[in-house]
């Protein structure tokens, strides 16, 4: 073996070096060609719209696929029976004139807050119902002059009742005003942005008039717009009710019991439907649950639902102490053993 000495090993790595320099010089020369080739800048054109592309089918893909769902939900639970309940032989509401002397089966109850875009599309849902002896009637909470002006168009549009609030006073009384001045025997609030399913009224006044021990009743819903899922319900349980908020605003349920136990408490900003079912609940009257979907929801990114969440412990906190005497630890004890 030859070894090298210190000035042939120098050469020697000299000209390693030298020619991996070369070789490393041509390279990044070979590169730059490249990369300023016309062929590199279509293909970097191509990869970029490839990417674009796929990003929005992707992204159609998922609408698609919610869309799909909510159809498939709305499919599921379009499934119409006929019970043993006589038809009205009047004519639909929205094609009456107010009538001092007509006295609707329900009155649909509806508070308005600058949600005219989306209050179109509640009271046509409400016109495509396959049972039509109701009254509309709706609550104005002091919207803006252009708002007002787009539900006063709606309201002879669709033959609807208007009450008017020259100051905002909120949900629970605009509710409150406009079930004193229903003439229903049963009352149905629904939110100004959301949609009934074509066989809601019908299937709830018939559970109701065939199970008269009932006070109210309420069934699944299904969450549309900026989010699409199903919520199911479960089986009314008072107990389970002091605990959450399972029943939505939008139930049907007899004017007679609002008169008897009191109405929406109108100094709750938030679940002041909840205080409603639990003061229903205290006075012996319970819900029939439908395991059906009775009512679309609209969710949108801002929204008094979300904002209720926030406040949820004070609004728990206050009914919590406006309701002491079935929250103290004897009387939640009872109530557990009596629904469990």
């Amino acid at each position: 073996m030859k070894y090298l000495g210190n000035q042939e090993f120098a050469e020697f790595e000299c000209s390693h070096c030298l020619k991996n320099e070369a070789e490393r010089e041509k390279i990044e020369n070979d590169l730059i060609t490249i990369y300023n080739s016309k062929t590199w800048k279509v293909y970097l054109f191509y990869r970029k719209v490839k990417n674009l592309i796929l990003s929005i089918v992707a992204e159609i893909s998922k609408r698609i696929v919610n869309i799909f769902l909510l159809l498939k939900y709305r499919f599921q639970n379009r499934v119409f029976y006929e019970p043993d309940f006589k038809y009205t032989t009047r004519s639909p509401v929205h094609y009456l004139l107010p009538s001092a002397s007509y006295e609707p089966k329900i009155s649909v109850i509806i508070p308005h807050f600058n949600q005219s875009n989306y209050l179109n599309h509640a009271l046509k849902s409400l016109k495509l119902q396959s049972y039509q002896d109701f009254e509309t009637i709706i609550i104005d909470d002091a919207s803006s002059k252009k708002s007002a002006h787009r539900v006063e168009a709606l309201v002879k549009k669709y033959k609807c009742k208007l009450i008017i609030n020259n100051k905002r006073k909120g949900p629970g009384h605009c509710r409150n005003i406009g079930i004193n001045q229903a003439r229903g025997k049963y009352i149905l609030c629904l939110d100004s942005d959301d949609v009934l399913p074509n066989y809601s009224l019908l299937e709830m006044v018939v559970t109701l008039e065939n199970n008269p021990c009932y006070g109210f009743v309420y069934g699944n819903y299904q969450y549309f717009d900026y989010k699409n899922y199903l919520e199911k319900r479960q089986k009314y349980n008072f107990y389970n009710l002091l605990k959450e908020n399972y029943i939505i605003v939008t139930s049907l349920f007899q004017k007679i019991l609002w008169q008897e136990c009191g109405g929406f408490d109108e100094d709750m900003d938030g679940y002041e439907d909840w205080d409603f079912w639990i003061n229903l609940g205290k006075n012996g009257w319970y819900g029939f649950y439908l395991d059906r979907v009775l009512l679309n929801v609209r969710i949108k990114h801002k929204s008094r639902n979300l904002q209720a969440i926030k406040r949820n412990k004070v609004l728990i906190e206050y009914l919590k102490e406006k309701h002491k005497d079935l929250y103290s630890k004897n009387n939640i004890s009872k109530i557990k053993k009596i629904w469990k």
